[in-house]
Order: C-alpha cells, then sequence, then structure tokens
C-alpha cells in the first residue's frame, strides 16, 4: 500500500509539473485595436430640454505610439503572469472591421470570423496558444480628481474630455477655478481560446484623469497640456491599468 501511495505520489507530481511546463511554454498573440483613433468629448451646458449633454468627434490617429504602449504593457503583463511564455504582439488598424469590434463581445465566444481569419498564421495549431484582444469598450467617461471624479457621458476607446463648465481644484495648490480637461481610456482585455472561441477571461476598464483648466494661461481646459503631454498621459493612464488588470484576468482565467 505504501508502495501505491508512493507511486501516486509521483504521478501528481508529474502531472503538476507537467502542467506547470505547459502554463509556462504557453504562446500568446496580442492584438491591439485602440490606438487609432481618439475620441474628443466635450461637455455642454445644458439648456432646455436638451439633455445631451457631450459631443463627440472621432478622429483618426496614424501614429502607432498608443498601440505600441497597449501592447508593450500587455507583454509584461504576461512576462509576469506566466513566465517564460511567448508573446507576439499585433496592431489592428483596419477601420471597417475594427467599426464592429463592440459587437465581437456580446456571448461567452468570441465572435468575430474575419478577425481570427486574419490572425490564422500568427495563431498557428498549437492547442496551448492564447489570443488576447485589447478592445475599445463604451463605458461612462470618469475622470479621478484628489476626492472623486468628474465626467459626463459615455465613450469608447481613447481620448480626451473637456469641460468649460465644471467647478474643481488643482490638486497641487487647491485652487479653484471653472473648467476640466483629461485623458480616458475606455477598453477591455479579453483572453480567448482562439479554436474553441471561447472567452476564458475578461477585464473590462474605464479610467480617467482630470486637470483643471487654471493650470492654463489663458484658461482654456484643452491648453492645459501640450500635444505631447496629452498623448504621454495616455501612455501613463494604458500602462497603469494594464499592469493592474493583469492579475486579476489570469486568475480568472485559472479557475
Amino acid at each position: 500500500m505504501k508502495g501505491l501511495y508512493r507511486s501516486l505520489g509521483w504521478v501528481c507530481l508529474w502531472l503538476c509539473l507537467t502542467q506547470s511546463s505547459l502554463t509556462a511554454a504557453a504562446s500568446y498573440v496580442v492584438v491591439s485595436t485602440i490606438g487609432s483613433q481618439l475620441t474628443i468629448v466635450t461637455a455642454q451646458e445644458q439648456t432646455g430640454t436638451n439633455r445631451d449633454r457631450t459631443y463627440a468627434e472621432a478622429r483618426p490617429v496614424s501614429d502607432p505610439i498608443l498601440d505600441a504602449t497597449a501592447l508593450t504593457a500587455a507583454k509584461a503583463a504576461i512576462q509576469k503572469a506566466r513566465p517564460g511564455s511567448s508573446v507576439a504582439t499585433l496592431r489592428l488598424s483596419d477601420a471597417k472591421l475594427l467599426a464592429d469590434q463592440e459587437k465581437w463581445f456580446g456571448q461567452a465566444k468570441l465572435d468575430a470570423p474575419e478577425l481570427v481569419e486574419l490572425l490564422k498564421a500568427e495563431i498557428g495549431d498549437d492547442p496551448a496558444t492564447r489570443l488576447m484582444i485589447i478592445a475599445a469598450h463604451r463605458a461612462d467617461i470618469l475622470l479621478r480628481l484628489e476626492h472623486g471624479y468628474v465626467g459626463f457621458g459615455k465613450a469608447a476607446g481613447l481620448g480626451f474630455y473637456i469641460d468649460s463648465v465644471a467647478r474643481v481644484s488643482r490638486s497641487d495648490t487647491g485652487q479653484k477655478g471653472q473648467g476640466v480637461f483629461g485623458p480616458f481610456a475606455n477598453f477591455r482585455i479579453v483572453l480567448v481560446d482562439p479554436r474553441s472561441l471561447v472567452i476564458e477571461s475578461e477585464q473590462a476598464i474605464a479610467a480617467g484623469t482630470a486637470r483643471s483648466a487654471t493650470r492654463a494661461e489663458d484658461r482654456d481646459p484643452w491648453n492645459v497640456l501640450s500635444g505631447q503631454e496629452k498623448i504621454r498621459l495616455l501612455q501613463e493612464l494604458l500602462t497603469a491599468e494594464i499592469a493592474r488588470a493583469g492579475p486579476k484576468l489570469f486568475d480568472q482565467q485559472s479557475r
């Protein structure tokens, strides 16, 4: 009997080591679909029966810097959670394909046949390969203040929120003023088995930071930051949120 227990123990140990090896050797194909467009959301003063408090304008982005930031952060999150894994990263900027990305995740399975077909060569035949998609997600705009949040309306993906009416205080001086500006990142990270198309885990993210218009010399919220500073803040937001969501994503996958 002792011999049987010893044998079973070795079998269990072998299975654990094998499972660990498979996990470590997993391959990931990571696709970012959020960096090819920015949405500028402008809050409007509500008058009469007008209930639409925001105006949104989408602007195309040819520079891959935001997708590159998201992909770099995702790769770091994968390698931290699954050491030894191989990671291939891809940017997707096909406007026609991306127009339907909100519909891809309506069910328990990924509904994006054109995307899967496009990635066929990268996915390959290895059953351990997983597809990670970083996609736009429509959610409330939430810009964090030192105490609480500010923001109206909903938006998907990356962008900037402008409100010339809201009264907020500067976090550094406490100076109160009218007007606020802030970057926002509303997106989801999804892990998919590319053969069964089953969504194994998902994290939805709605994040943003606010800056008082008093930081601008002319008090115009848009001029609070330079163009480079605006993009840098979006990069910092993406990096921080993907790093925060990573452990939850992989913990959910392993259950």
